[in-house]
């Protein structure tokens, strides 16, 4: 906090913006501009439909002193802002929807051919959020397919999914795959993705695997659902709770290559529109600044 107050006291002048991302960050930076009296403007990014503060009183009256001190607030989807709004609603009139840009690197559309065993992969942090024991779950229903299902990511779960994947008997078919430094080539190299989070501010694994080609069977959650869209066009959306309406779905794009590949490429349009390219003009915009402006890397 200190640090912060003494940055904007001897570095910052008035006609600057204050940029800050999460919590505790955005909380100091709010108390530092009221302790030093800073006339600048601060901003700051809302990049989640939960957290462990809302619904308590304690975590009302942090909020009720941070998120009012910013001039502005941009919300990652539609979902984050409408969250956020019903939680501080004194801040309603101060919210902008700006979607996470992704790194989309290809320009063409993947065509993938029919495969006698296809993989389903699925991307992110192993963290109880992202809800593996109910894909894991949704694995077990479908031992009468052949396929294989890929996790990549790392986390304190790990250990605890690995056992239950020998306890659900599907060890043989799943393959945990840690940290993965060239995902574009593990994307490619898949035939469906799957995204069962309990919740998302938004989703940039679905938009990375849209890009490579891939169909998306995502929780039917806010920010998600924004991401593959309402009209089943990309992908598929299930309950996150649910497994055998999980397993339903895998079943249906694992026995179905032309609804993959259907599905995949309207997906692959789709993702074109949450470039960073996209949201950088977005954020320049918020920023009341000049679309000519010069931004270095």
């Amino acid at each position: 906090l200190f640090r912060i107050a003494r940055y904007l006291r001897q570095t910052c002048n008035s006609d600057d913006i204050v940029h800050a991302h999460l919590f505790p960050s955005m909380w100091f930076v709010s108390l530092a501009a009221r302790l030093t009296r800073w006339s600048g403007t601060i901003v700051c990014t809302e990049h989640s439909t939960h957290n462990g503060r809302r619904g308590t009183w304690v975590g009302r009256l942090i909020d009720s002193s941070l998120y009012p001190r910013y001039d502005r607030i941009a919300c990652i989807s539609d979902g984050t802002k409408d969250a956020l709004g019903e939680w501080m609603p004194r801040v309603s009139d101060r919210l902008v929807v700006i979607e996470n840009g992704a790194e989309l690197p290809h320009e063409t559309f993947i065509a993938r051919p029919p495969v006698t065993k296809p993989v389903i992969v699925s991307a992110g942090r192993l963290h109880r959020l992202k809800n593996y024991p109910a894909a894991l779950e949704a694995i077990a229903l479908l031992e009468d397919l052949d396929f294989e299902y890929w996790i990549a990511g790392q986390g304190t779960e790990a250990t605890a999914l690995k056992l239950l994947a020998r306890r659900l008997g599907v060890a043989d078919r799943v393959r945990f795959l840690g940290f993965v430094e060239d995902m574009p080539r593990l994307l490619a190299a898949a035939d469906v993705f799957l995204m069962p989070s309990l919740w998302e501010g938004f989703g940039l694994s679905a938009v990375e695997a849209m890009n490579s080609g891939l169909p998306a069977i995502v929780s039917d959650v806010d920010g998600l659902r924004e991401v593959v869209g309402h009209d089943g066009a990309c992908g598929i959306l299930v309950p996150p709770n649910d497994p055998s309406a999980i397993a339903l779905a895998l079943r249906r794009l694992l026995t179905n290559s032309e609804e993959r590949r259907s599905l995949g490429r309207n997906g692959f349009v789709r993702s074109k529109q949450f470039s960073v390219e996209a949201m950088v003009q977005r954020y320049i915009e918020f920023y009341g600044l000049s679309d000519t402006v010069t931004h270095s890397p």
